[in-house]
């Protein structure tokens, strides 16, 4: 909102030097001249904000900690889901021997329960 509203008051400000006579906002209407860079400027401050809310969010572990705590019965589920997958039938499925599953690898995607 005040993004919007600050170049409106310039343009407001310019209206009223120019028409009505206010010389007294002469200095304030002068900022339109350099209107391409206050939106250069606009747009850095948007970037560097996108940016550094993105740099907070990923290194401070705020996804972690604002993360809904898992309940019992999804973990079990989860639990369940790598307990077939690291099985012998399982790496059978997978194309595999049961040797060669490194359960802190698995890249295969996980096929849905029929």
């Amino acid at each position: 909102m005040l993004v919007a509203g600050f170049p409106s008051s310039v343009y407001l400000a310019g209206v009223l030097v120019n028409y009505a006579d206010v010389p007294l906002l002469s200095g304030y209407a002068a900022v339109a001249d350099s209107f391409e860079l206050l939106g250069y400027g606009i747009v850095a401050v948007f970037v560097l904000t996108w940016g550094g809310a993105l740099l907070v969010w990923r290194y401070a572990g705020l996804e972690r900690r604002l993360a809904p705590p898992v309940s019992v019965d999804r973990s079990t589920r989860l639990a369940g889901d790598v307990a077939r997958l690291t099985s012998r039938r399982g790496a059978r499925r997978l194309g595999r021997s049961q040797g060669s599953l490194d359960s802190s690898r698995t890249t295969a995607p996980m096929s849905r329960r029929k």
